[in-house]
């Protein structure tokens, strides 16, 4: 957060603790049996593990779209 242009940078824990809630599916699908189907959670945000390549971990939040990129790359996990 102290580079130039930054405004902040929240990790998947921030947005647990701050009541973020999980994404959801896009449409409702229903089991063979008409039920409406089961989701499981799915966080916005990697929280404690990273579950496969490309997973997101942190949101930057930046001025500038250049600004985030390069905040987003001096990011270190």
């Amino acid at each position: 957060q102290a580079m130039p242009g930054v405004v902040g940078v929240l990790t998947g824990k921030e947005l647990k603790a701050d009541g973020i809630g999980n994404l959801i599916c896009g449409w409702m699908i229903h089991s063979k049996d008409g039920t409406p189907m089961k989701m499981g959670a799915w966080s916005p945000l990697a929280v404690d593990k990273v579950r496969y390549v490309g997973d997101a971990v942190v949101i930057v939040v930046a001025d500038t779209k250049g600004q985030a990129r390069d905040a987003a790359e001096a990011v270190e996990i």
